[in-house]
């Protein structure tokens, strides 16, 4: 497991510890580099999180708008109902631990 791995070069653990913090907080390398501390907050049910908006540029919104700027065809949609199989792609009894 990458966790457990110890490198030689001090930089490759650290890329290692960014990579694995950011692979459990869902967070973008880009905003992981930017947390301060006023991101962490006790909420209060006294559980902690990181609050912290989403860096974008105002472009990259831009194109989050535009990228969804298109119709489907009633053919279209009768294509996507085809195939759905009733059932979560990720969760199935054989992957299931509980």
């Amino acid at each position: 497991m990458i966790y457990k791995t110890e490198f030689i070069n001090e930089s490759l653990n650290r890329v290692r510890d960014v990579f694995i913090f950011c692979s459990y907080t869902g967070l973008a390398y880009a905003d992981v580099s930017a947390l301060r501390k006023t991101h962490f907050v006790k909420l209060p049910d006294w559980t902690e999180s990181i609050i912290k908006p989403r860096e974008k540029t105002d472009n990259r919104m831009e194109e989050n708008f535009t990228i969804l700027d298109f119709e489907l065809s009633a053919g279209d949609m009768e294509t996507i109902w085809t195939l759905d199989q009733k059932q979560s792609a990720f969760l199935t009894t054989a992957t299931r631990k509980w």
